[in-house]
């Protein structure tokens, strides 16, 4: 999956935060280097059926927008 910021501050400064939370936390890993404000990130566990279930919740709160990528 991968998350572009576009809205507050910025991106290169929040996709720096957001790499450094996704790193921090157990459940997901970073799946490739930052990109200016592209951060590729997935669930260490849980498949492609887990990953697709939370690019959907994401998606429909609406503050963020993720997609795909495989």
């Amino acid at each position: 999956m991968w998350r572009t910021n576009t809205r507050y501050g910025s991106m290169s400064t929040l996709a720096r935060r957001f790499e450094m939370l996704v790193r921090a936390d157990r459940g997901f890993e970073v799946a490739a280097k930052r990109r200016f404000s592209l951060v590729c990130f997935r669930l260490v566990s849980g498949g492609l059926e887990l990953n697709a279930a939370l690019l959907e919740v994401v998606n429909a709160i609406g503050s963020a927008y993720m997609t795909y990528y495989s």
